[in-house]
């Protein structure tokens, strides 16, 4: 019976903890100082301090858009959407509060108040439990009276804003809480922001009973009901009353009709309820409350909800005196084309009509335009015997039909040549026309005529909705197909789908191969998949047809091309004196923003930088918020401003890969078990290239890799493609090897050689660079072993690999031969060493780009020898020298090019050669998720940092970086235990010295 109890009371806990909801919020405790005392003392004083105090939380923790939760006591908790608004909501309710209280003669009161960032628990009833709030109450509990307190973690989101000036940081051990760091804050300059007055709002308890009368009465649900029936009817006329050709008043004066029921509606929906019995008049409820002036609440709820109905009939009643049964709204995205007048021979009158059956049909097929129904077009004009179109009779057809748009155009024939001009002109605007075109050629030429002149149309309808460069779009191709295919890629592009756009642009090249900016728009989307074969072939093919560009737009194409092909310093140089000439320019702003973000690590140099372009890009085209948001996003993390990733996630499309990745990223962040489940289920399901990618940003940016190694698993799913296995494997490889595991991983390389040893080129090169790291200490068998398996290795056997492109498959045996030269010096084998340095440096390829590569992985070989023999500065003048030209996708994919060891060996020389500010830059550049080649690195770098940050006395940033490098290799191999041991051992130390002091 007693077991049988247990388990009821177990199911109800689980019952319970699954309808709370977890999220990471804003919150804040309050609490009036001093007012168990006074309650002893004199309640009445009390009382009206309590409801002074509850009053000007409700109104101020509204003003600033949070949620009062709940009121305990004398004390208040309220959450918010964001960490500023919490703190500005704190220090302007403890500003007012203690003015009010001197005010109205109550004493000079105070409030305490503790700030949080944490995780909270939300039940259905809106209350809020969790670690967060316990945490928040105990920092209230630490405020001094009149004192706003905050958490570290807000301090570390708001310690950048000038307006908010923070204490000296203090770490207090909280009570069930754990170990936190708090100091005070103060607005600057802030005051009471809003005006205080006397006059109360009405009470909660009338609004309250008069809505929840309302519901009862079934207002509500006749409302919405009504809405769509309405909505409907209007419809239904929209459609019917141009295709009778009945006069335009008839949808107006239903429209106003449909106004006019609402509130009437309304008014039934109060007095009467529908039973089975039949049509009834609603009963009244008895409220049991006394009210004065013989006046019940019933009655009273009644005069106001007759005094809104009242109000609804005298607003439509103006409405309707006001509102002309004139034309209907005009539709901005709704086209109609008008007969042309010509001017010629008599056999071209024919185009006169045939021009709206030609342009309207050929405008079909684009989603942001309505076309008019020709037919229509044609007969209404018939009807109305309007024989000479000029703007003024054209604006009565447009209002007919609710065109947003129309277009007049001329056809005049000189010999067997054919002028054609068209002007776009928006309707209910009197003026100049949006757009002027015009073409010429030959008669025999007319279809392609009419192509050129929908095409430039197209572009002039589109431009302030779409792609800056749509004009430019159409100007370049003779193919309307081939523009409409563009314009469906560019809007798709721009809402981050990112597959489907290449598809669209894919669709335009093929009907127009010389079309150069669909090139560079389908090199930009495969990108983003990515997919470096369509890419490879995409910047070839733009480059082959720039010629059809201005000098201006060849610029972005070849910036475009640098960039993607590991030329930053080329990209830098065509964009510096391009944004000086075109600050505003989006995409010279979208290509320079990506150069600094991919490429600033090989520099030495923080991906942040890229933070201010890709922000100004939003600023000027908010669409292109689902394109760039997975980079703003990775800037965030780096920056541990989890929020902003939280403000962003909400803002794009959920359906994109961003949105999906991020979110598995923000789940990891949090730790929260439930949010971790849910992710690693939405990524089971996910798509090949979507759940790669996701790996990758978890590998890069969750606190420690947490996440990324159950996520790693699921690419090997049989399944799956074998490459993208391949993938799995390798990610698993690197992860291990991050964690200070070489045993375990090794058996995911060796696993890749077992399936099949031709297709698993980057299995070689993965385990020869992360083998030669010194932090790893593998033993002189262990490297041998390596050395051996690379020298056996027979690239020229490589029949396939893990992505990249063709061009790739000759670098393999580069790559071998530098490989056994870094494992020479990790071996002190100098033959090795040398041997490889020749070959590489006389190395005799099918391309200058090999012998290129060659000569500069001879240039890094010798790097790594000066090190070795304490030549410091010529080592670092080695490792400084920019690679050469590479095929798309190599970088992103070969470890040996991303020059982690490299990274890593400069930031060691740097701090040997006591160049500490340089050296921690870099130290820090390889902790901030610069790619997952650098992630084995990030843990010992961390180490560094610590050493270097204890070594300044900076306690706090030396235990969190010793704790970083704790939570990586906390699984590590047994020789390396007593390093972790020891970065324990000095947390230990600076925790104890900092608690002494």
């Amino acid at each position: 019976m007693g077991e049988s109890r247990r388990i009821v009371v177990l199911d109800a806990r689980a019952s319970i903890m699954a309808i709370l909801k977890r999220r990471l919020a804003a919150i804040w405790f309050a609490d009036i100082v001093g007012y168990s005392e006074l309650s002893h003392k004199d309640e009445s004083r009390a009382l009206e301090i309590i409801q002074l105090f509850q009053t000007m939380a409700r109104r101020i923790v509204d003003q600033y858009g949070g949620n009062l939760v709940k009121f305990l006591g004398d004390g208040a908790l309220a959450e918010f959407p964001s960490t500023e608004a919490a703190v500005r909501a704190a220090c302007t309710l403890r500003t007012v509060f203690a003015d009010q209280t001197v005010a109205k003669n109550l004493g000079d009161m105070s409030l305490h108040i503790g700030v949080h960032v944490g995780e909270i628990a939300t039940s259905p009833d809106g209350d809020v439990y969790g670690d967060g709030v316990n945490a928040t109450a105990r920092i209230m509990n630490l405020a001094e009276p009149g004192q706003v307190l905050v958490s570290q973690d807000v301090w570390r989101q708001l310690r950048q804003r000038k307006e908010f000036e923070f204490g000296e940081l203090d770490k207090h051990e909280l009570r069930g809480a754990g170990r936190h760091g708090v100091c005070t804050v103060e607005v600057s300059g802030e005051e009471a922001s809003i005006e205080w007055s006397e006059a109360e709002p009405p009470t909660v308890e009338m609004a309250s009973s008069l809505f929840g009368e309302l519901r009862r009465r079934h207002v509500f649900r006749v409302a919405v009901a009504y809405a769509i029936a309405a909505w409907l009817v209007t419809q239904i006329a929209a459609i019917v009353v141009p295709a009778l050709f009945l006069p335009a008043w008839m949808t107006r004066t239903v429209i106003v009709l449909a106004m006019l029921g609402f509130p009437l509606a309304l008014v039934l929906a109060w007095a009467f309820e529908l039973t089975p019995e039949g049509v009834r008049r609603t009963p009244s409820i008895e409220t049991g409350l006394t009210q004065p002036r013989g006046i019940t609440w019933l009655r009273s709820k009644e005069l106001v909800a007759a005094a809104a109905i009242v109000g609804i009939l005298a607003v439509s009643w103006m409405a309707w005196k006001r509102l002309p049964l004139g034309p209907p709204t005009l539709s901005a995205s709704t086209v109609v084309v008008l007969p042309f007048n010509t001017r010629g021979g008599g056999e071209i009158e024919y185009l006169r009509a045939g021009m709206v059956s030609l342009i309207s049909t050929k405008l079909g097929g684009v989603e942001q335009i309505q076309r008019v129904d020709p037919h229509a077009v044609l007969e209404f004009i018939d009807r109305s015997d309007l024989r000479g179109i000029d703007p003024q009779s054209a604006q009565a057809v447009a209002e007919r039909f609710g065109a947003g748009f129309y277009v007049l155009g001329n056809i005049v024939e000189v010999g067997d040549q054919l002028h054609l001009d068209a002007s776009l002109y928006e309707a209910g605007k009197t003026g100049d026309p949006v757009a002027q075109v015009s073409v010429q050629g030959e008669a025999e030429g007319l279809m392609g005529l009419v192509d050129q002149l929908v095409g430039m149309l197209l572009a002039a309808q589109l431009d302030e909705s779409g792609s800056q460069l749509t004009n430019l779009a159409a100007m370049t191709t003779d193919s309307l197909d081939a523009l409409k295919a563009y314009i469906d890629g560019e809007r798709k592009l721009r809402a981050g789908l990112f597959e489907d756009a290449a598809e669209a642009f894919q669709r335009a090249v093929t009907i127009d191969r010389r079309y150069a900016l669909a090139h560079y728009r389908l090199g930009i989307a495969a990108s983003w998949i990515p997919s470096y074969g369509t890419l490879e072939q995409a910047l070839d093919d733009m480059l082959r047809h720039s010629a059809r560009l201005s000098p201006q737009d060849r610029v972005l194409v070849e910036a475009f091309y640098a960039a993607e092909t590991n030329q930053p310093a080329k990209a830098r140089d065509l964009l510096r004196p391009y944004l000086r000439a075109h600050p505003d320019d989006v995409e010279a702003l979208y290509i320079y923003g990506d150069v600094l973000f991919r490429y600033n690590a090989l520099r030495g140099r923080p991906l942040t930088e890229a933070k201010q372009p890709f922000e100004r890009v939003i600023e000027l085209d908010s669409d292109l918020l689902n394109v760039l948001a997975k980079r703003l996003m990775a800037i965030a993390a780096v920056e541990g401003d989890f929020a902003a990733i939280d403000s962003l996630i909400v803002r794009i499309d959920p359906a994109t890969v961003s949105a999906l990745q991020w979110r598995a990223v923000r789940a990891f962040a949090s730790g929260s078990t439930a949010d971790q489940r849910q992710a690693l289920t939405e990524l089971r399901q996910a798509a090949d290239q979507p759940l790669l990618g996701a790996v990758y940003r978890l590998a890069a940016y969750s606190p420690g890799a947490r996440g990324a190694e159950p996520a790693a698993r699921l690419l090997l799913d049989p399944e799956r493609p074998a490459y993208i296995n391949r993938f799995g494997r390798m990610f698993l490889f690197t992860l291990n090897v991050q964690g200070g595991r070489w045993q375990t991983a090794i058996a995911q390389i060796d696993s890749l050689k077992l399936i099949d040893p031709t297709r698993a080129a980057r299995a070689f090169e993965f385990e020869g660079v992360y083998a030669a790291m010194p932090s790893l200490a593998l033993t002189e068998e262990e490297l041998q072993v390596v050395r051996n398996n690379l020298i056996e290795w027979n690239p020229d056997e490589v029949t396939d690999w893990t992505s990249g492109t063709a061009k790739s498959l000759g670098f393999h045996p580069l790559y071998r031969h530098y490989l056994i030269g870094l494992l020479g010096v990790r071996l002190d084998n100098r033959r090795d060493t040398s041997d490889a340095i020749k070959e590489l440096q006389n190395w005799q390829g099918e391309s200058s780009d090999i012998d290129n590569l060659g000569r500069f992985l001879a240039r890094r070989l010798e790097g790594h020898v000066a090190r070795m023999e304490g030549q410091a500065q010529a080592a670092l003048a080695a490792f400084g020298e920019p690679a050469p030209e590479l095929p798309v996708g190599e970088l992103d994919n070969s470890p040996v090019l991303a020059q982690p060891y490299e990274l890593f060996a400069r930031a060691e020389l740097l701090r040997e050669l006591d160049q500490v500010e340089d050296a921690r830059a870099l130290y820090q550049v390889i902790t901030e998720g610069t790619g997952w080649f650098h992630q084995p690195f990030a843990p010992i770098a961390h180490l560094r940092l610590a050493e270097m940050y204890e070594r300044d006395d900076d306690t706090d940033k030396a235990i969190n970086h010793y704790s970083r490098f704790i939570d990586y290799w906390n699984e590590c191999d047994e020789q390396l235990r007593p390093v972790v041991t020891n970065a324990r051992e000095r947390v230990n130390a600076l925790s104890a010295n900092t608690a002494a002091s």
